[in-house]
């Protein structure tokens, strides 16, 4: 399956990314069947220099949560441990990094292995 998602979804993770710098920036994402369609930002998430406090018990619910967001404020798309874990029960998860262009983002399945993902 390729994993799609709007331009304008991306240039937002990105944006919010740059904005939380230093700190990472977290969230969850919206869209049906393999495509990203919006961002969710959850009340009272809680963003530090190396990781993210989402309460996931505030999330509506909602079928159109396919996947994670998060943001690493160093040059690097790879996922830590605790990523991993959380990438288990969501179908597609994005790390965008520092300098957060259009080419700082990785995309992995909820087995933590890297997907393509075209922008629209």
């Amino acid at each position: 399956m390729t994993w799609k998602i709007k331009k304008e979804v991306l240039a937002s993770i990105l944006e919010f990314s740059k904005a939380s710098y230093p700190n990472e920036f977290s969230g969850l994402l919206i869209g049906e069947d393999n495509l990203i369609t919006d961002i969710y930002i959850l009340p009272a998430t809680q963003n530090y220099a190396y990781s993210s406090v989402l309460r996931l018990d505030l999330a509506p619910l909602s079928t159109s949560i396919i996947g994670s967001v998060h943001s690493h404020p160093i040059r690097s798309g790879r996922p830590s441990s605790a990523d991993l874990k959380f990438f288990s029960s969501k179908k597609i998860n994005v790390i965008a990094y520092y300098p957060f262009d259009f080419s700082s983002f990785s995309v992995y399945d909820s087995f933590g292995k890297e997907v393509f993902l075209e922008v629209l």
